[in-house]
């Protein structure tokens, strides 16, 4: 059962948000609607499909209907636009087909078309949504002929489906529970499945490992509270799920590039 999903405004043809410095700390998360990212000053650093994505200025993060995805996971010194497509004005579902769009899109004709949808977004008279419409169907007629990754048949994607939405559970299960001491088996055996199917799931789809994963969920965690609280270092360790405060500053190094000690002293 899912048991996380965004509800997204209803809106014709889009709901536009801007952000400016936004530092997310979210979670993985997903929907039915399709999302843009595009940054228009410095960068971002967003994730999709639990994949780390380093978006520059013009650079467009195109998140599929139903893909993992999460805000910045780092601070941000930039400003850029998400956009939430309404499933009623375009779907990945055409025809007999579901199309599943590249991620990183560097498009110099795409990036015309946001800014015009954005300006229009700002006037927000009839004409102007009218017109946002329009540059969004050409934004979505250039993806068509040029960023199309795959193409499936209805069977397919249902089967596909099926599988995205148990991992997505999967995954918001580790995320919930990062800070519990968590094992591959309890894992599978939470959703009744073997420890030897999940390892081999977790690593067809993502390319690493649960406990990999799990560790990167708590370093993220304890990113957070480097940022914002006071505590100690070894009160962070053993709040997101680390008795050891040595192997915990090594495995924050690896991840991160430098001791939590530098990285509170870099955000603050």
């Amino acid at each position: 059962m899912r048991t996380r999903k965004e509800n997204l405004p209803e809106l014709f043809p889009l709901n536009i948000r801007h952000f400016i410095n936004h530092r997310s700390g979210g979670r993985n998360h997903w929907h039915e609607e399709i999302e843009l990212q595009y940054v228009v000053k410095g960068e971002a650093f967003p994730t999709c499909n639990l994949e780390g994505v380093s978006l520059k200025v013009g650079d467009i993060l195109f998140v599929n209907s139903n893909e993992l995805h999460c805000g910045n996971n780092m601070p941000v010194h930039g400003e850029f636009y998400c956009f939430h497509i309404n499933k009623a004005f375009f779907s990945n579902h055409i025809g007999d087909e579901h199309i599943v769009f590249e991620n990183l899109i560097r498009d110099e004709r795409c990036r015309a078309l946001l800014d015009k949808v954005i300006a229009c977004h700002r006037r927000g008279d009839f004409k102007s949504r009218i017109n946002a419409a329009g540059y969004l169907y050409d934004f979505f007629g250039i993806l068509a002929e040029n960023y199309v990754k795959t193409a499936t048949n209805e069977s397919e994607f249902k089967k596909s489906f099926k599988r995205s939405d148990s991992f997505n559970d999967i995954v918001k299960y580790i995320e919930d529970n990062a800070t519990d001491a968590l094992t591959v088996a309890e894992i599978a055996e939470h959703f009744f499945i073997s420890p030897s199917y999940l390892a081999h799931l977790f690593k067809k789809r993502t390319g690493k490992g649960v406990m990999v994963f799990l560790g990167e969920v708590r370093i993220n965690k304890a990113r957070l509270y480097l940022e914002k609280e006071n505590m100690s270092v070894s009160e962070i360790a053993c709040a997101v799920g680390f008795d050891d405060i040595n192997y915990f500053s090594r495995k924050f190094k690896q991840i991160c590039g430098e001791t939590p000690t530098q990285y509170r002293k870099k955000c603050r």
